[in-house]
């Protein structure tokens, strides 16, 4: 067994905790993917805008010193789980209403993504698009994606069931 495999049990529940260290706004978003290929997805939130008055900060974002917070019970049924946590500097306004369109009223808003490839296409139109704010020679070629790295970064948590 790899030692970067997490185990967990059915029913468990997973709470990640992410803090904002860098000076920027950032936006985040989490996919799980059950070992059954059910993928869902969920737009991190953290606390409220700390400087409403200022019109070029964005409610939903993960301000500098912030957490975000998420938390996942774990299906029974499930053998392993996957969770990508992926931060962006500009808002994922492509995907977001793919998954607040789904997410059936949720605290926080969890949705079932029924349809990836869509959704695949929408998160990376978004991270293209935090790419091409950082600097003005970015081409805009149809159907496809130039991702800066320092833009957007991704973070992958695996866990096994047992």
């Amino acid at each position: 067994k790899s030692q970067s495999i997490f185990m967990v049990q059915p029913g468990e529940q997973l709470v990640y905790k992410i803090v904002n260290r860098d000076q920027r706004l950032l936006y985040g978003l989490a996919l799980i993917v059950e070992n059954n290929n059910r993928i869902y997805g969920v737009e991190l939130q953290s606390a409220p805008n700390p400087n409403p008055t200022s019109p070029e900060v964005i409610s939903g974002g993960l301000f500098p010193q912030q957490i975000a917070r998420l938390n996942w019970t774990v299906t029974p049924g499930s053998k392993n789980l996957r969770t990508y946590v992926i931060f962006s500097t500009a808002p994922f306004n492509q995907t977001s209403p793919s998954l607040d369109a789904s997410s059936a009223g949720s605290k926080p808003p969890i949705a079932i993504i029924s349809n990836p490839l869509s959704m695949a296409k929408s998160l990376l139109a978004d991270l293209h698009q935090a790419g091409s704010l950082l600097t003005n020679d970015f081409p805009q070629i149809p159907l496809s994606y130039m991702l800066q790295t320092n833009a957007w970064t991704t973070l992958e948590f695996l866990h096994q069931v047992e």
